[in-house]
């Protein structure tokens, strides 16, 4: 009975620990009750960070898997710009630059999202700054400019 326990519970920890999905998946988020616009840093993968603006968790569901938006982007095959693209289109349903969801700012190519209560900014700087703002609507990208988004500072004038 034992083994069969371990065999039971080592099946339920390689599977339920994966951070695969399939494309199907949904993004569940919970919005911060309590919000200043301040952007949290949430995750870092070499010069890249990917910060949360009034969100306290960001859940992937796939079926009965959940996973930590955290958990998918530490693994190997998924990189931030991947999931940032995957994120825009399951949350902020983009279609294309020119359906009225995005913005294109002038100091590089930082694009603002912005549709269905969410708001996702690609830093894209002539600085080579490629971080990632995920916020409610309530973001406010030229406050955030001014408070350093994107590598920005408050003299800086983007749009």
């Amino acid at each position: 009975m034992k083994k069969v326990l371990l065999v039971i519970s080592l099946v339920f920890l390689l599977t339920g620990c994966s951070s695969k999905l399939t494309n199907n998946y949904t993004v569940d988020i919970k919005n911060s009750k309590k919000c200043n616009n301040e952007a949290k840093e949430y995750y870092k993968d070499g010069d890249t960070k990917v910060y949360l603006v009034c969100i306290d968790k960001i859940t992937l569901k796939d079926g009965n898997k959940k996973v930590s938006l955290k958990k998918y982007l530490k693994d190997k095959d998924n990189s931030i710009e991947k999931v940032t693209d995957e994120l825009i289109k399951k949350v902020v349903k983009e279609s294309s630059l020119l359906d009225g969801t995005a913005i294109i700012y002038r100091d590089g190519g930082t694009i603002k999202y912005s549709n269905n209560g969410y708001t996702i900014i690609k830093c894209k700087t002539s600085d080579n700054n490629n971080d990632v703002y995920i916020g409610t609507e309530d973001l406010d990208i030229n406050k955030g400019f001014a408070n350093g988004f994107c590598g920005h500072t408050e003299n800086d004038n983007q749009e």
